[in-house]
């Protein structure tokens, strides 16, 4: 009798232990028909003319399928795993520079995923003059307190959650070996001020996620080298309210590689030093985004980099250098 009642209690509890460790992402797999392999998903960003810019990420969303099948199938969310992460508050330019912070680790449900998005409710930005810019309904930590009349706009990402762009359009998880999934956070793409509304802001989400594996390497590669100013350009430059030093707009200077659709910042020292973090192996062209500023206003350079396209190996630092010919400064009309 007492066996038979454990055999019992067994089979009682399995469909109980299954449920959980589908619900946390642990290592049942849906449908009990793949294995589970183990994925780190960490957040990485650029620079962007913000003081501070804070997300608090809610869950990660899986959903399965195959984004290269039609349109009714590409993603189905029958097969949808969410992990839940409850990041804290995480500001996104501290970790420009090819820092990334942890958003989750743990085993999830091995298939071909064709979407990756991010469920983020609460954020807020500080600009360069100070003022916080919060989602309505944001509880704020303690000492900081949104400006009067100003609002960060989400529309549904509460819901839907942000779409990460994948590099090769799906998420192929290997069950064999450890998987990565860096999110690019682009925070200079992803915070507009909205013309017009001196306190308005709204949230255009741009992520682009780099997926590598293996044990002990990255899978991601990097560019980096110089830029440099020309002597005829006459300094200091006036935009934004501030007068630019050479020091400043080295520093002000976002260098962007891109391949397909998928267009990734970096970070310039004051010395002129330039690094293009996380890339996945592919060919890239170079080029540079102007800075908007709280203003209104906007610095643009003509910048000429060399090689003009460069191959991205993975574990590696591929150089490139760029020549800015000219800065401008486009002043916001009243």
């Amino acid at each position: 009798m007492r066996r038979r009642s454990d055999r019992m209690l067994l089979c009682l509890a399995a469909p109980l232990l299954a449920l959980a460790a589908c619900d946390s992402a642990g290592p049942l797999a849906l449908n009990g028909s793949h294995p589970s392999p183990r994925l780190t998903v960490q957040i990485t960003d650029a620079p962007a003319d913000l003081a501070e810019a804070w997300v608090r990420v809610k869950k990660v969303q899986l959903i399965g399928g195959d984004s290269a099948a039609p349109d009714t199938t590409a993603a189905d969310s029958t097969k949808s795993s969410q992990l839940a992460v409850d990041s804290g508050w995480i500001n996104l330019l501290a970790l420009a520079g090819g820092k990334t912070q942890t958003l989750f680790s743990g085993n999830v449900p091995g298939m071909k995923y064709a979407q990756v998005r991010l469920i983020v409710c609460d954020m807020y930005i500080k600009t360069t003059a100070g003022q916080i810019i919060a989602t309505p309904g944001t509880t704020l930590p303690a000492g900081v307190t949104a400006t009067a009349g100003s609002e960060l706009k989400l529309t549904s990402q509460c819901q839907s959650g942000f779409k990460v762009v994948l590099r090769g359009n799906n998420l192929q998880l290997d069950s064999t070996s450890a998987n990565t999934l860096t999110i690019d956070f682009d925070a200079k793409r992803s915070f507009a001020h909205q013309a017009g509304n001196s306190g308005k802001w709204i949230v255009t989400p741009v992520l682009f996620g780099a997926q590598s594996q293996g044990s002990g390497s990255t899978g991601t590669g990097s560019i980096a080298g110089s830029v440099t100013l020309a002597p005829a350009i006459t300094l200091p430059v006036s935009c934004g309210g501030d007068s630019l030093s050479a020091d400043s707009l080295l520093k002000a200077f976002v260098p962007t590689a891109k391949a397909d659709t998928a267009a990734h910042t970096g970070t310039t020292t004051a010395a002129g030093a330039f690094t293009i973090a996380n890339l996945l192996p592919a060919t890239y062209t170079l080029g540079v985004d102007p800075l908007g500023f709280a203003n209104g206003d906007t610095l643009t350079y003509t910048a000429a980099a060399t090689p003009a396209t460069v191959a991205v190996t993975a574990g590696a630092a591929t150089p490139a250098s760029y020549a800015v010919s000219a800065v401008a400064c486009k002043v916001k009309t009243p």
